[in-house]
């Protein structure tokens, strides 16, 4: 499914277009893959690639999941520290790469509070610096929640972005 919409989005993409990479990348390694697809394509712009948290019931009911250990993952952090490892194994740590929300909006039964974040608010900035006629394109692979918050935050970054968000 990743590879897919990269493929979709990487198909339509035009010289200097900008680019903006949310990802849970603790969760699974795929992520890892879309970072160095995004960074290695020539003509690409990224604006700033952001760590998301994620959501595993896994990690409330059993000791492990994946190679970590459950008790005390901070999952935003597992993600932001691989998303610096990979900028630095890129030589491209000069690409911004702000930490996320540590959880999703609301709960269970509901709510719509934002989760600021170093990422929304880095996110709200870019859209706003965009030049005229021009959008800023998300990716979310992970989580939605850094996306939703700036949208919440700021509503008017809205015609000045587009969404590509993994589902």
């Amino acid at each position: 499914i990743l590879t897919g919409l990269l493929i979709i989005f990487l198909s339509n993409n035009s010289p200097g277009q900008t680019v903006w990479l949310d990802a849970d990348t603790g969760n699974e390694m795929d992520d890892l893959y879309a970072i160095v697809r995004l960074v290695k394509e020539p003509g690409l712009k990224i604006a700033g690639i952001s760590s998301a948290h994620f959501n595993n019931p896994d990690l409330l009911v059993f000791e492990k999941w994946n190679a970590y250990e459950a008790k005390g993952l901070n999952t935003v952090e597992e993600s932001q520290r691989l998303n610096e490892q990979i900028l630095k194994s890129l030589n491209k740590s000069d690409i911004p790469h702000p930490v996320g929300a540590d959880r999703q909006i609301g709960r269970a039964w509901g709510g719509d509070d934002p989760r600021n974040s170093e990422a929304v608010e880095a996110l709200i900035k870019t859209a706003k610096a965009m030049p005229e006629g021009e959008k800023l394109d998300i990716i979310t692979i992970g989580a939605v929640t850094n996306l939703a918050s700036a949208i919440i935050i700021d509503p008017d970054i809205i015609p000045l972005i587009r969404c590509f968000c993994l589902g």
